[in-house]
């Protein structure tokens, strides 16, 4: 229970780190900010043109293994250097990348990868499946940790069939496996038979994504150069990449601000003052990280679906997100990304309705029926207050702010609620033990869509459902969701499940968080950053003087 535990909880502190390839844009998805520039230089761009360094930054520069490289910043990075089997285009959904097209078997059990034959490693060596068994094998070994062991979850069998040909037969149907088919793919003949865990610090390797390394310092700094040999349709415009490593992102933003960098990406909430500072750009883009109310279905208010769903009416999300988060952030109903292209929006949603709140209450018998103030029900001969705590972490200043607009929304409804916050270390302790009512926190959730770990009953035991919530329908549209094959037929059954999640509310959803990328005005081009890749084009951007 505890090892699946710690996974969930490792999920509500760290963003799911996804390498992808570089040439999906997604406008729609982009919001481009329209502040003015303050004293913006003039700059002419007479379009593309070759040369000149990108200036970049990481937290982190531990490891030049993309498998176990653990830093956000860094990891994308890497996405440069090192190409997956597929990658996420802004919808989510796989398209070809090393991996030239796949075929699956009718039960769903059983892909079949078609490498590309013309990708070579940076060091003119042919890749083949033997590279990607190879990392398939690395990352199934058990005395590795690393962030993508997750995305190998379901497989229990995998062969290089020949040179070009890839087999992966899974435990368990997954109609949606081929979203986590996007983690780095690294180099047999480089790293096999390395002690991974005791890296050598000199050793720089090589991938095959549009960029190679040219100098690699631990801890400090590392050079990229283009790479002549890629694959993709276009070998990028800029020469050269100098990433620096720089201890936080508000360092970083500094050093934009200085033109020491060139691209950033950050989630303050306030960006917008930077947009057109010293000619800075910014782009907003959406993000997996999702915030809801997790409800503790083993306490007896709470487990009232009329209660559950009065509180859905009553907190006023736009409001949240307009005052909190400045704008940056996007509603929802469910734990489905609204540009994912499993997402439904034909069905019932929570638009703020406090009338409609206090309705279904009266309706679901809860009433003030002593005068104090806070509404009351009799259930199994007791009469119960409507009251329950409201608990959020301590450190997060954005969740405290937004905790406390929700109690005082709940309040004009007739609920005594309290509000409490603790320490991440002790909250860690409190979902172990399921001793809490209300609980507001997040998820950075991964782009295949399985909620099981969440809804499902056979997650109880393993503590990963850390709310109690068991329903045999939820089970049965989980399951027939994740085993269904056909695109048409997983939309479906997606679509029921969405629906079934709006009606019971294990989770009361509130938005997902947005992130944007800021820019220097020397840098054009197709300026088009996705939350699986902030990197997304670069093969289409140049850098232009004065």
């Amino acid at each position: 229970m505890f090892k699946h535990l710690k996974q969930l909880i490792y999920a509500m502190v760290l963003l799911f780190l996804l390498t992808a390839c570089t040439s999906y844009s997604q406008d729609e998805n982009i919001k481009e900010m329209e502040n003015p520039p303050e004293q913006e230089e003039v700059i002419s761009d007479s379009g593309p043109v070759n040369g000149g360094t990108l200036n970049l930054y990481v937290s982190s520069l531990d490891s030049v293994n993309p498998l176990f490289v653990k830093d956000k910043s860094a990891s994308e990075v890497f996405g440069l250097v090192y190409d997956s089997l597929v990658a996420l285009d802004g919808q989510l959904k796989a398209v070809p990348c090393l991996a030239e097209r796949w075929e699956v078997s009718p039960d769903g059990m059983t892909w079949t990868f078609y490498l590309r034959k013309d990708v070579r490693w940076h060091d003119n060596v042919q890749f083949t499946a033997k590279d990607v068994d190879f990392t398939f094998k690395t990352l199934a070994d058990n005395q590795y940790d690393s962030v993508y062991k997750y995305n190998i979850k379901y497989v229990s069998y995998f062969v290089a069939e020949d040179s070009y040909t890839f087999k992966v037969v899974l435990s368990k149907p997954h109609g949606n496996f081929l979203t986590l088919m996007d983690f780095p793919i690294i180099p047999r003949h480089k790293f096999e038979g390395r002690e991974f865990l005791k890296e050598d610090m000199d050793f720089v390797p090589v991938g095959t994504g549009p960029y190679q390394i040219k100098e690699y310092e631990p801890y400090k700094q590392m050079k990229l150069a283009v790479n002549p040999l890629w694959w993709g349709e276009n070998i990028p415009y800029i020469d050269n990449i100098n990433v620096q490593v720089m201890p936080d992102n508000g360092t970083a933003l500094y050093a934009l601000e200085a033109k020491e960098l060139d691209y950033v990406s950050t989630d303050v909430v306030d960006w917008e003052k930077y947009s057109g500072k010293e000619g800075l750009q910014s782009k907003e883009y959406s993000t997996g990280r999702y915030e809801f109310l997790a409800v503790n279905f083993n306490n007896i208010v709470l487990s009232d679906n009329s209660v559950r769903k009065a509180i859905a009416y009553a907190i006023d999300r736009d409001k949240i997100i307009n005052e909190v988060l400045l704008g940056n952030g996007k509603k929802t109903d469910v734990p489905i990304q609204p540009e994912s292209w499993l997402y439904d929006s034909n069905r019932e949603t929570y638009n703020y309705d406090v009338q409609k709140a206090k309705q279904i209450l009266d309706e679901g018998g809860w009433r003030d029926t002593d005068g104090d103030g806070v509404l009351d029900k009799m259930i199994e001969g007791v009469k119960v207050p409507l009251s329950f705590q409201l608990l959020t972490n301590r450190e997060n200043n954005i969740r405290r702010e937004v905790a406390q607009i929700i109690v005082n929304q709940l309040k004009e409804l007739g609920m005594d609620v309290t509000f409490k916050t603790a320490l991440w270390d002790d909250l860690k302790e409190i979902i172990a033990a399921q001793d809490f009512d209300i609980l507001l926190t997040g998820l950075n959730l991964s782009s295949d869509g399985d909620l099981s770990f969440a809804f499902h009953s056979s997650e109880i035991e393993k503590g990963t459902n850390f709310i109690s919530y068991n329903n045999p329908i939820m089970d049965q549209y989980i399951e027939k969701a994740l085993t269904s094959v056909e695109e048409e037929q997983i939309k479906y059954n997606y679509s029921l499940l969405q629906k079934k999640i709006v009606e019971e509310l294990p989770y009361i959803s509130l938005y997902f968080r947005t992130s944007a990328v800021l820019y220097s005005q020397r840098l054009r081009g197709d300026i088009a950053p996705l939350g699986t890749n902030i990197y997304n084009n670069i093969h289409k951007w140049y850098l232009v003087t004065q």
